[in-house]
């Protein structure tokens, strides 16, 4: 048998990736960083949330100090809180004529609201039995505006449903009725 030659064969090289590893590292890093920072929603430099932001509604209408209207046909009943009824008097005991200082409370609640974005948390009930969303409501300046209502004496604190706010909104209708704020003006 003859003898063959071997084939010489020459390794393939291979770059040396352990030299450039913290370099390649680097521009992996910086570009997953720029990715990122693309894709990011650009920070503004108000803290004060767009009317795209989740949460965030347009108040349509004001019915009365504890109801209102948004602008997706949704109606919200605040938590916590009964402000005296436009429509009936229990003292008058005549149907059309507002409890005293319904027209108070309501007009403090529109000037609050109507046609500004606020933002409602949902309590532990979705809705009530008519079909209204239950929420408290905050206003743009992160007001609460259901503990607004009772702190000014527009409101009672509404104690039949628990909810997560109970004892402080008891405890601003009693701070409210000590002032004789609103409601407790007359010292009932």
């Amino acid at each position: 048998m003859p003898h063959r030659p071997r084939p010489s064969f020459r390794p393939v090289r291979r770059p040396r990736l352990t030299r450039h590893n913290p370099w390649l590292l680097l521009v992996l890093v910086l570009l997953a960083l720029a990715y990122w920072a693309a894709r990011s929603p650009q920070r503004s430099e108000s803290p004060r949330p767009t009317p795209a932001d989740k949460g965030w509604s347009v108040v349509a209408r004001v019915i009365d100090g504890d109801t209102l209207d948004l602008n997706d046909n949704r109606r919200v009943r605040l938590i916590g809180v009964d402000t005296p009824e436009m429509g009936y008097s229990p003292r008058a005991r005549v149907e059309g004529t507002p409890d005293p200082l319904a027209e108070k409370a309501t007009a403090f609640v529109r000037a609050a609201v109507e046609g500004k974005r606020v933002r409602l948390e949902r309590g532990p009930e979705a809705t009530d039995n008519y079909g209204r969303t239950l929420a408290y409501i905050y206003l743009e300046d992160g007001t609460l505006l259901n503990a607004e209502l009772l702190r000014r004496g527009y409101a009672r604190a509404y104690r039949r449903f628990p909810h997560p706010l109970r004892d402080d909104f008891i405890a601003l209708e009693e701070a409210a009725r000590a002032a004789r704020r609103g409601l407790w003006a007359t010292g009932e």
